[in-house]
């Protein structure tokens, strides 16, 4: 009877495990972050001001972003609707039938996934690129 409960426990236990989705590489959805090696105009930032992008599903292949930024001072970028499009070793970001960037592998690790994203606007210009925190 101890083994049985004991074997209840373990498979319960293993059951209930989620994956957290910001863990695994082949997720889209999470939270990238930046670093000097990948982005060197970040290189005199400490690691607390390295910019951020949070991705959420917002419906099936599509997706909200919400990029971070903390140099002059701290502000949030918006984007609505963001679909990917492609093959699985790099599939492209699109807003509005643009593309806006690309997420694939990696060229220093094949084990991690990068996200590109690149707007140029009149108005505003944004770049990130990084892995998943």
């Amino acid at each position: 009877m101890f083994k049985f409960i004991c074997l209840l426990g373990i498979f319960v236990g293993l059951l209930s495990c989620t994956r957290d989705s910001n863990s695994d590489p082949n997720v889209f959805e999470g939270i990238y972050i930046t670093n000097p090696g990948l982005d060197f105009s970040c290189a005199l930032l400490p690691a607390d001001k390295l910019p951020t992008l949070s991705i959420s599903p917002f419906g099936i292949n599509r997706y909200s972003l919400v990029l971070t930024t903390y140099i002059p001072e701290k502000s949030t970028t918006l984007f609505s609707d963001i679909t990917l499009v492609g093959q699985q070793d790099k599939q492209l970001l699109t807003l509005n039938g643009s593309t806006i960037g690309s997420w694939g592998k990696s060229p220093f690790d094949d084990a991690k996934r990068l996200v590109r994203l690149q707007i140029n606007n009149p108005d505003k210009q944004i770049y990130f690129i990084g892995q998943k925190k």
